[in-house]
């Protein structure tokens, strides 16, 4: 597992749950959120997905600010330099991940 990953592992005390972002160009993005205890638990401890430069961590008080849940939520869905998101808690991830995977499909033009 990269170091970022582990520093927020330890930051979030395994609270923490990642979404991991495969961007196929011209493609629709894929949203895999993997539980911190996945992580944690994992045989080898390492990760095929590393982050490219940073990870986005997205903390539950996002939630009472729609905009900045909004930027989020495009950023996301269409931030080539975003791979790797770090949200407190997995309820949270799993709604970024449908929020983001629902706005992509509703920008797209058909």
């Amino acid at each position: 597992m990269c170091e970022a990953m582990n520093s927020l592992l330890n930051h979030f005390a395994g609270r923490a749950a990642f979404i991991l972002i495969d961007r196929v160009s011209r493609g629709e993005p894929h949203f895999h959120v993997v539980p911190s205890a996945h992580i944690r638990d994992s045989r080898t401890r390492s990760s095929s997905h590393e982050p490219a430069l940073s990870v986005l961590i997205v903390t539950r008080d996002v939630c009472g600010h729609p905009a900045s849940f909004a930027r989020v939520v495009q950023s996301m869905a269409y931030d080539s330099a975003v791979h790797t998101v770090c949200a407190e808690g997995v309820a949270l991830a799993e709604l970024l991940a449908s929020s983001a995977r629902l706005y992509y499909s509703s920008t797209q033009s058909f």
